[in-house]
C-alpha cells in the first residue's frame, strides 16, 4: 500500500484500476479504506480508484497529540494526497465523516473536483452541542477501556446499530473495521474533528456558491442524515438527491449494487 508524508504523518492509500479518470474515496468514522471493498471492483473497471486511510485510521499514522487533528487538517491531508497523485482534477466520494471532508475539500478547492458524491453526511447538524457530547463520550470510552470498549459503545448508537443489528455477519464486519484502528486515532478524531466541524446548516451560505456538480446520497433509514441531505440539495446549485431504499447509514455495505449503480450513472453522465 503506497503512502505519502504530510508534515511527518504517514498517509496510506490503495490504488485500483488504471483508467484516465481518477476517483478518490474517503471513508466513514471510525473505519478505514477497506470500508469501500464492495465498491472498488465495480468502480475500478472504468476509473483509477484511490481509497485512502484518513489520518488516525487504518495504516495511516495516528499522532498521539490532539493538536495534530482538526477539520482543516483533514482537508489539508486530502489536498496533499490529490497533489501527490498528480491529478489536476478528481472525482470525489465520501461517506459520513469522509463525506464531510470531501464536501469541505470541494468548498476550498472547487477547481480540483470534477464531480462530488456526498453520502450519509451531516449527522449532528440539528444540534452540534449534543453531537459533540456524544462524540466526546466515544473518545472517553476508547481512552478508558481501549478499542473493544469503544466498539461496544459506538455500535449502540443508532447511526451504527442499524447496520450492526442486521445480523452476526454485519456486526462482525463493522466491528472488524472499527477495532483495526487505535485509541489515539479514534479518540482525537472524535474530539478534535467530529465535535468541532461546522454543521451542514452552518455551511449553507457557502454551499449556495459551490460550482461542483454534486450527488447527495442518503439511506432511507439514515434518520440522522436526512435533514442535512435536504439542506445540501436545496442549496448546492447543481445537485440532486438519491435515496437508497431500505438502507441505513452504511448504505455502501447494505446495498452495494444500488450504490455502485448510482455512482457510475452520476459520474458517467458528466463524461
Amino acid at each position: 500500500m503506497p503512502k505519502l508524508n504530510v508534515d511527518g504523518v504517514s498517509i496510506h492509500y490503495a490504488v485500483s484500476g488504471s483508467a484516465p479518470k481518477m476517483l478518490v474515496l474517503a471513508h466513514a468514522y471510525p473505519t478505514n479504506h477497506r470500508l469501500w471493498a464492495p465498491q472498488i471492483e465495480a468502480l475500478s473497471r472504468s476509473r483509477t480508484v484511490v481509497a485512502y486511510d484518513i489520518r488516525g485510521f487504518g495504516l495511516s499514522d495516528a499522532p498521539v497529540l490532539p493538536g495534530a487533528y482538526s477539520p482543516d487538517r483533514s482537508v489539508a491531508d486530502l489536498r496533499a494526497l490529490v497533489d501527490h497523485l498528480g491529478a489536476p482534477q478528481v472525482e470525489l466520494c465520501g461517506l459520513s465523516m469522509g463525506g464531510n471532508i470531501a464536501l469541505n475539500f470541494a468548498l476550498a478547492y472547487p477547481q480540483r473536483v470534477s464531480s462530488l458524491i456526498v453520502s450519509g453526511t451531516g449527522a449532528g447538524s440539528d444540534d452540534m452541542a449534543v453531537f459533540a457530547k456524544t462524540t466526546n463520550a466515544w473518545a472517553d470510552a476508547a481512552e478508558h477501556g481501549g478499542m473493544e470498549a469503544f466498539a461496544d459503545a459506538i455500535t449502540t448508537n443508532p447511526i451504527f446499530a442499524e447496520y450492526s443489528d442486521r445480523g452476526p455477519a454485519e456486526k462482525a464486519q463493522l466491528r472488524a473495521l472499527i477495532v483495526a484502528n487505535s485509541v489515539p486515532g479514534v479518540a482525537h478524531t472524535a474530539r478534535e474533528v467530529l465535535a468541532k466541524r461546522k454543521s451542514i446548516n452552518a455551511l449553507a451560505p457557502r454551499l449556495s456558491a459551490l460550482p461542483v456538480r454534486t450527488l447527495v446520497v442518503i439511506g432511507e433509514k439514515d434518520v440522522a442524515c436526512i435533514a442535512p441531505a435536504n439542506v445540501m440539495t436545496s442549496t448546492i446549485p447543481d445537485s440532486r438527491l438519491a435515496v437508497v431504499p431500505g438502507a441505513g447509514h452504511f448504505n455502501n455495505l447494505e446495498e452495494p449494487a444500488t450504490l455502485n449503480a448510482l455512482i457510475l450513472a452520476f459520474l458517467n453522465a458528466s463524461s
